[in-house]
């Protein structure tokens, strides 16, 4: 029988609100000005569990961009037919 982690169990809510909140300040700010600090604000959560999560700033760049690659197209998204860079902008 496999022992429980210690802690809480992983939170894929807050996870897909800390990547959105990257990708919105992505957008917003640009890579270089980018801060943890404000992407925890803005998820509405401590800094602390940006980096418990993705050590590093450019792990969690690099996380929110696959999550976004990775979403399934949906019928009529500008995904289909646009660039990662005009959604960003």
């Amino acid at each position: 029988m496999p022992r429980p982690s210690p802690g809480r169990p992983p939170d894929a809510a807050l996870d897909a609100a800390i990547l959105q909140a990257t990708l919105a300040l992505l957008a917003e700010t640009g890579y270089e000005r980018l801060s943890v600090e404000a992407v925890a604000r803005r998820a509405g959560t401590a800094k602390t569990s940006v980096y418990r999560r993705w050590p590093t700033k450019e792990a969690l760049v690099l996380a929110a961009l696959r999550a976004y690659l990775d979403r399934p197209a949906s019928a009529g998204s500008r995904r289909a037919g646009g660039s990662l860079r005009a959604d960003l902008l």
